[in-house]
């Protein structure tokens, strides 16, 4: 993903051309944001599960944020409701984590 988050693409410089999709940039992404959902999901699942979250949405133990999906996950429970952080922007924050080269 990062090689083609960094690669040259023509419809950047010709923004009438990327309708048509030239390099097939696009299409490759799409395939990929679609399998670290998948590995996103699984990830959050076995979280939840482990910290015993039940089917209610309920806590059912006191979450401990030992890493970055911890603490996404605690705030998303107990975060300002006018500002609601949902599972999608978790996802949304999770991708750009792992997408950025170091």
């Amino acid at each position: 993903m990062t090689e083609l988050l960094s690669k040259p693409n023509v419809s950047d410089f010709f923004p009438g051309l990327a309708r048509f999709d030239l390099q097939g940039v696009v299409k490759k992404m799409r395939g990929l944001a679609v399998k670290f959902e998948q590995i996103f999901e699984k990830m959050i699942d076995k979280r939840l599960q482990a910290d015993g979250k039940g089917s209610d949405g309920a806590r059912s133990g006191s979450m401990e944020c030992e890493d970055f999906l911890g603490f996404l996950l605690k705030l998303k429970d107990e975060g300002d409701p006018k500002t609601p952080l949902t599972m999608t922007h978790v996802k949304a924050l999770l991708m750009v984590c792992f997408s950025t080269k170091t």
